[in-house]
């Protein structure tokens, strides 16, 4: 573990990629939230590097927890993917029918459809930042498990590597709960629905499981045939920015 206050910080390096390739370690991170640091953890942070920070939360959750590095280099990329889902939309509707387990894996699964769309257009941003280089980058959120694991997904996904290992680093983030994040996601659900959650329905909220990231490929599928169709269309990956990116990124 490279943070003990952020347990799902981790080098995405190693992965299988294209052509026999692996991905480079040191060259692109995934976390949650990183908090207020130890001097120690600081310093560890630092020795990455990192000189780009994708930051996927929305504007009200970066006022109620700004980001914390190390040095004044790395340059924060503002994502605000929540502002993308469709504005008709309750988030919370699932939950208001059922505010048990059912509910809570309905309301994930909606969620998960939904980020295709959201995520384009940062996805292409991230795309043109890794293509002039600028990495070490890391991509994270508040949880570091919804949105950055089908960003991270859609990344490893143009780097070549297969299904079933994007599919095992998503599933990762359920190894190491973050109580922080359980107890935040526990808070937020009883401020909107105006009671306590159910704790069955918490544990789908607050992990990961396969049939979540299942839907956004779902959608994908219905709505452009395939991720590289949807990679090329929506978020601007052609051909030789696909290249560059393999190229710079593996080994």
């Amino acid at each position: 573990m490279i943070l003990t206050c952020a347990p799902n910080f981790r080098d995405l390096g190693g992965q299988p990629a294209a052509e026999g390739r692996r991905v480079r370690h040191g060259r692109l991170y995934r976390s949650e939230a990183i908090p207020t640091l130890a001097p120690q953890e600081a310093e560890r942070l630092a020795t990455l590097g990192i000189r780009t920070v994708c930051d996927l939360r929305s504007e009200a959750e970066r006022a109620h927890a700004a980001g914390h590095w190390p040095s004044s280099s790395a340059t924060v990329l503002p994502m605000d993917v929540v502002a993308d889902f469709r504005a008709d939309a309750d988030p919370l509707a699932a939950m208001r029918e059922n505010p048990g387990e059912a509910g809570a894996v309905a309301l994930m699964i909606d969620t998960y459809e939904a980020l295709p769309a959201a995520c384009a257009p940062h996805l292409a941003l991230l795309f043109d930042h890794l293509a002039q280089g600028e990495t070490p980058l890391l991509v994270h959120c508040t949880a570091g498990k919804d949105r950055t694991g089908f960003v991270v997904a859609m990344l490893l996904h143009a780097l070549g590597v297969p299904e079933d290992a994007i599919m095992a680093d998503y599933l990762r983030s359920g190894d190491c709960p973050n109580p922080a994040v359980v107890a935040a996601t526990r808070r937020i659900m009883k401020a909107a629905l105006g009671k306590e959650v159910q704790e069955s329905a918490l544990i789908a909220l607050a992990g990961v499981r396969p049939s979540y990231l299942a839907a956004s490929h779902a959608r994908i599928s219905r709505d452009h045939g395939s991720v590289a169709h949807y990679l090329r269309e929506a978020a601007g990956l052609n051909e030789e920015r696909q290249a560059r990116l393999i190229a710079t990124l593996t080994e």
